[in-house]
């Protein structure tokens, strides 16, 4: 009985800490700090889109590697605005960059068991949204050989 009231209790306290997360995603001070980042421009991408791409890219170079296979795939609406997919050089690895959020998909065995989804709810700021794009991006690439030290 006491291991079914302390596991309810870590629920209760998980679902607290989610309402908290969600409160503070959909706070005027929260829409106030992504204003700018999550609307598309002309092109019919978002800044986080293009920060958030830009900083993948340069971690990939610094690691011998290059997005590869990118395309825009158009979410349709208006204004229009497209979900940037590309491939993480030649690693099992593909990325989708929607207009504030970020997904990474490869193998069942690999890190984050193949899929990770981060999105804008659960960071405070566009750019430690990015960080957390790059620290993740940068895990997987660690269970990679290295490229730079093949050539």
């Amino acid at each position: 009985m006491n291991v079914f009231l302390m596991s309810a209790g870590v629920a209760v306290a998980l679902a607290v800490a989610l309402l908290l997360v969600l409160g503070f995603r959909s706070s005027a001070k929260q829409r106030a700090i992504w204003k700018g980042w999550d609307e598309p421009d002309a092109s019919g991408l978002t800044l986080f889109q293009v920060k958030c791409e830009t900083a993948l890219v340069d971690l990939l170079a610094r690691r011998g590697l290059e997005l590869t296979g990118r395309d825009l795939e158009d979410l349709g609406g208006e204004p229009k605005h497209h979900s940037i997919r590309a491939d993480l050089g030649d690693t099992p690895w593909r990325i989708w960059i929607d207009d504030t959020e970020f997904c990474l998909a490869g193998p069942d065995d690999g890190p984050f068991h193949g899929w990770l989804h981060l999105a804008s709810w659960a960071y405070r700021t566009p750019e430690d949204l990015i960080s957390g794009v790059v620290t993740h991006v940068e895990s997987v690439l660690e269970t990679l050989p290295r490229v730079a030290a093949q050539q």
